[in-house]
């Protein structure tokens, strides 16, 4: 995997080559799947279960009257009813009724696969539910994620769903501490923001930072705590709230282990979160703010541990 595949792996349907037949069949069946499609190959039963990411139907759970609802209000063409066929033996009769009702799944799921190539020619209302139906079913928590795919289309697109991006999840930034390996070269008390923080941060339009609404800080006391920057268990969490609709901001410690320097840190979040509103009275965020977290966390260390 590259280092842009991993930042963009958030928005990716998972392919399920990891999971044995036996997993897959056991989860669509409590997904709602008939037990038939035991009966299904591997590559089957993954469509299934991407059908099922995408929210999709699953067309085989229809009665056939719920099939011609769907396919006539989707304005497709009929199949010819497989109950006019009269006068045929009781088992031609069964095996045309079988034909019909898997012809109208595979007519309802090639309409599916369908591209709609007038979504600009939509009100922009009706595109801003589309957008918050999209960013929706993304992870509520991103950790320093790349923009999403559909960000990436054209600048019409980007301007409209780069603020509900931004102004719906929580975005994960993870600091580190050097550790006393590095106490020839730097201080102690020096924290710096992780690589791929530092990555995230960039990317993000000066634009689009005031419509940012909720952040997770996290602090590791490891140079590299694994592979691209990503916390250990263990790490301290902060979830810092930056919406302030009503003039109120947030702070609070979710950690493993609460002791005094984690207090510190909190102490001095605060503080900044408090003089940033009080400056000039703002409700939102500037990029220099976001920066200043790195130092209330410093600020927070140099309280507790002094430099040796």
């Amino acid at each position: 995997m590259t280092i842009q595949a991993a930042y963009d792996f958030y928005w990716r349907f998972d392919q399920y080559d990891h999971l044995s037949q036996s997993d897959l069949i056991s989860t669509l069946i409590t997904a709602g799947c008939s037990a038939t499609i035991a009966l299904e190959s591997k590559p089957e039963l993954i469509a299934r279960k991407v059908r099922l990411d995408r929210g999709l139907l699953l067309y085989e759970n229809c009665t056939d009257e719920e099939l011609q609802q769907l396919v006539r209000r989707r304005l497709l063409q009929p199949m010819e009813s497989a109950y006019k066929a009269c006068g045929l033996p009781r088992h031609d009769i069964v095996d045309l009724r079988k034909w019909w009702h898997d012809g109208m799944i595979k007519k309802l799921e090639d309409a599916d696969a369908t591209g709609f190539g007038k979504f600009l020619d939509l009100p922009p209302e009706l595109r801003s539910r589309v957008y918050k139906f999209y960013v929706g079913s993304l992870p509520a928590v991103l950790s320093c994620p790349s923009q999403p795919p559909l960000a990436r289309t054209c600048n019409l697109i980007r301007n409209e769903v780069l603020p509900i991006f931004y102004g719906h999840h929580t975005f994960e930034l993870r600091y580190t501490h050097p550790g006393r390996g590095w106490a020839h070269i730097r201080p102690m008390t020096h924290i710096r923001p992780t690589i791929d923080t530092r990555l995230f941060l960039h990317s993000i339009p000066i634009g689009q930072v005031a419509n940012l609404r909720h952040l997770r800080i996290g602090f590791s006391t490891l140079e590299f705590p694994s592979e691209l920057g990503i916390l250990q268990a263990g790490s301290i969490m902060f979830n810092v709230n930056l919406s302030r609709p009503a003039g109120n901001s947030k702070c609070t410690l979710t950690a493993s282990t609460k002791n005094l320097s984690t207090h510190a840190m909190l102490k001095h979040l605060e503080q900044m979160l408090k003089k940033t509103e009080e400056s000039d009275g703002r409700k939102t965020f500037r990029m220099s703010d976001i920066k200043a977290i790195g130092t209330a966390l410093e600020e927070g260390w140099a309280e507790r541990h002094k430099p040796v």
